[in-house]
């Protein structure tokens, strides 16, 4: 089974997260200690912390999936991270489901295999 560590500074979206991620059947963490460990980090760039987290797994791990998750769209500090996905929030539970499944997969969303995917809610 895949785990996703998850960075979030919000309880409630954090816990809906974890609970998209465990109903597709991946385990979730949310402590930092977990996301040195994890198969993919799914965070908020928006959130100093959690961009702060994945600069670090990215320097240590370039080959982790990053996907993130924002109200905000991607600037150039997470574009330089080269996420495999970036869902602008809000997004479908489906959206996220197959950013993941693709990360996991190692297939970015581009053909470079560094390029970010902006999905929004609208766009469906």
């Amino acid at each position: 089974m895949a785990c996703i560590a998850i960075g979030e500074p919000y309880g409630e979206v954090r816990e809906l997260l974890v609970h998209v991620v465990e109903g597709a059947g991946w385990e979730a963490v949310v402590d930092a200690d977990g996301a040195a460990h994890a198969d993919a980090f799914l965070f908020e760039p928006g959130d100093p912390g959690s961009l702060a987290l994945a600069r670090r797994l990215r320097e240590e791990r370039p080959e982790l999936p990053l996907v993130c998750v924002s109200i905000y769209p991607a600037g150039p500090e997470t574009s330089a991270l080269g996420p495999s996905a970036y869902l602008v929030k809000p997004f479908s539970v489906v959206e996220l489901q197959r950013a993941l499944s693709a990360a996991l997969a190692g297939q970015a969303s581009g053909a470079s295999g560094s390029a970010t995917a902006a999905l929004s809610h609208q766009r469906q």
